[in-house]
Parts: C-alpha cells; sequence; structure tokens
C-alpha cells in the first residue's frame, strides 16, 4: 500500500479531478490517483457494480500494487455515495481504516455550482436542496473519518485562491 496517502474526497463536480491535475502541474513532488481509474482497472470484466462495498474492495486491491517514490500521493475519492436508489451512503470506516491515509481533505463550493455542473456535464436534473444536504453528508462524515483514524483534517473551498498552496503546505 502507499506510505503517504491522503484522501481528497468532495461530492461529484465538485472539481476534485480539475484540483489534483492542477496540484500535480504545480508539485511534481505529488501524484494523483484516481479511485474511479484504480477501481476500473481492478474490474476487469467491465461489469458495472453498484455495490459499494464491492467497489471499495476492488479499490483497495488496486492501491496494494501501486508503488509510489512521491513524497504524497493524492487519492482523488469518496466518503459518501450515492447508491442506486439515490440515497446517500457512507462509505465504512473499516475501507479507511485498510487504506490508511496519512491525512483527509475535503473540497467544498457553491452548491448551486455543482448543481449546474450536473446538469450541464452528466444531463441530471436534480434538486438544490438535495446538493446541500449530499455536500454537508461528505463533509461531515469526512471529519468523523479523520477524527476516527486520529488523522489530521483539511476542509478547502475550491474557489479559494489560496487552496492549491494550502494543500501543498499541508501535505509536504
Amino acid at each position: 500500500m502507499i506510505d503517504n496517502l491522503i484522501c481528497l474526497g468532495g461530492v461529484h463536480g465538485v472539481g476534485k479531478s480539475t484540483f489534483c491535475t492542477n496540484l500535480v502541474n504545480l508539485n511534481s513532488q505529488i501524484e494523483y490517483i484516481s479511485a474511479s481509474r484504480v477501481i476500473n482497472a481492478q474490474n476487469k470484466n467491465s461489469k458495472i457494480v453498484n455495490n459499494i462495498n464491492a467497489n471499495q474492495i476492488l479499490l483497495i486491491e488496486g492501491l496494494k500494487s501501486i508503488q509510489s517514490d512521491s513524497k504524497a500521493s493524492i487519492l482523488d475519492s469518496h466518503f459518501t455515495l450515492l447508491s442506486g436508489n439515490n440515497s446517500i451512503e457512507e462509505i465504512p470506516l473499516i475501507f479507511f481504516e485498510q487504506i490508511n491515509p496519512k491525512s483527509i481533505v475535503v473540497l467544498y463550493d457553491n452548491p448551486s455550482r455543482i448543481k449546474h455542473k450536473w446538469e450541464i456535464r452528466d444531463q441530471i436534473k436534480i434538486d438544490l436542496d438535495f446538493i446541500i444536504d449530499f455536500q454537508n453528508k461528505e463533509v461531515n462524515y469526512s471529519q468523523q473519518v479523520a477524527n476516527s483514524l486520529r488523522i489530521n483534517f483539511l476542509k478547502l473551498d475550491i474557489n479559494d485562491t489560496h487552496a492549491l498552496n494550502k494543500l501543498i503546505d499541508f501535505v509536504i
């Protein structure tokens, strides 16, 4: 497993991938790992896995095979996910215990911006109150996980012009 792994969470559409790409471009000592890509690489049969626990098992197996010499590795992931019936589910703590991150960072944004991204990018019509609830649960649960694991926690506004530097200072 990766020694200096930082879990970076946030709801779908908050901008995690773009943030991580910009982070790596700014600091070459940081490696960016996408949980989705790791899961897809493990799912060799290309079957869609609708089970959150099954996806986390695939993620853990995939992370075991990654070797990193980077000063820090940022795992673009989630702490809560939408289940098949559109309910918000927490990823069980046991999976974070197995991943063993050194820190947790969560990104947040104005819920209206997230809603707009869902509607434009994903063509999903969604209620603003649902986005607010989803983001609040992601932020609150990510902090609970950090507290349970007794590791550092950082909450970053995706629109903060200093967010990238704050994260670099936090992890390096």
